[in-house]
């Protein structure tokens, strides 16, 4: 049997056997993703805390595996790759 891949996005992927992470600064306009088995969480992402505390939550759940990231948050974070690991 393939290995269940992981994506973190908000959508209809759940409904496609992905499993599926999204996030928010706020949770209230995610919450009709539950119903499909999305699993969400906030994050802000001007705040590299809030980042780094997302990366960490999303390696445990994963067995640090992570598919596809897709990010739409429409806001530029002016740090290198290396601080966000």
């Amino acid at each position: 049997m393939p290995q269940q891949k992981t994506i973190a996005i908000t959508g209809e992927m759940a409904e496609r056997g992905y499993q599926v992470y999204a996030c928010a600064r706020r949770l209230e306009p995610m919450e009709e993703l539950k119903k499909y088995g999305v699993k969400t969480f906030t994050c802000d992402v001007t705040d590299l805390e809030s980042v780094k505390k997302v990366k960490a939550y999303v390696e445990k759940e994963t067995n640090g595996r992570l598919d596809v990231l897709y990010n739409n948050a429409g806001q530029l974070i002016d740090i290198t790759d290396k601080q966000a690991l």
